[in-house]
């Protein structure tokens, strides 16, 4: 090695390698403990010479080994990135469809209805909807999806619109219950159901329907 010698040629493998280690043997004639040492910081064996060629390649088959498990190791990180990408994608379009769900639903004045709903993810199977009545009543829908994250939260999706169309016709509780349960029991797996307490309020007489 004229131009650099091994433990030289080692830290530039190293530098050059990435996150990925190249495995290195050194074969030399050196016995210094304190080479072999330093090299072992940089390398991964040593050989001495004159050099045993069966235990060569008994170290070569051990170092392809450890190449292809790095191998698959990348791959398998590779593979976990495109899921998570695919995962963060359909987080994407679950919260856009959500949102634009939850936009056509009325937001109570502050006077007659406070709440606040903390998902523990980005999603959540809890939910609060409200429209009023022709009459003024005011409808409210605690819903209790089972189930955490995107699932539960699409689980509610079917409850909005039979309970949205419903209370700005009027109908009333009874009715729109029925009409829930319906709809739970003819989209949803059977394993799946949500929770829910349906509200009416009517402000001006004080009454409420629960």
């Amino acid at each position: 090695m004229p131009v650099m010698d091994g433990m030289e040629a080692a830290r530039r493998i190293g530098a050059e390698a990435g996150d990925f280690r190249t495995p290195l043997i050194f074969l030399t004639a050196i016995t210094d403990q304190q080479t072999m040492i330093d090299g072992l910081d940089l390398g991964d064996d040593f050989i001495q010479k004159p050099i045993d060629l069966a235990i060569l390649r008994a170290k070569l088959r051990a170092f392809i080994r450890l190449v292809q498990s790095q191998r698959q190791l990348r791959e398998q990180g590779q593979r976990i990135e495109r899921l998570n990408e695919g995962m963060r994608r359909e987080s994407e379009i679950g919260a856009h469809v959500l949102e634009r769900v939850l936009a056509h639903t009325e937001l109570p004045d502050g006077r007659d209805l406070q709440y606040r709903v903390v998902p523990s993810a980005v999603f959540s199977g809890d939910m609060v909807l409200a429209r009023r009545t022709p009459a003024g009543r005011l409808h409210l829908l605690l819903a209790d999806a089972v189930g955490h994250g995107l699932p539960a939260a699409i689980n509610i999706l079917p409850l909005f619109f039979p309970f949205d169309g419903m209370s700005r016709k009027g109908c009333t509780l009874a009715t729109v219950a029925r009409e829930l349960n319906r709809r739970v029991r003819d989209l949803l797996p059977i394993d799946r159901f949500v929770a829910a307490t349906l509200v009416s309020v009517d402000t001006a007489s004080g009454v409420f329907e629960i």
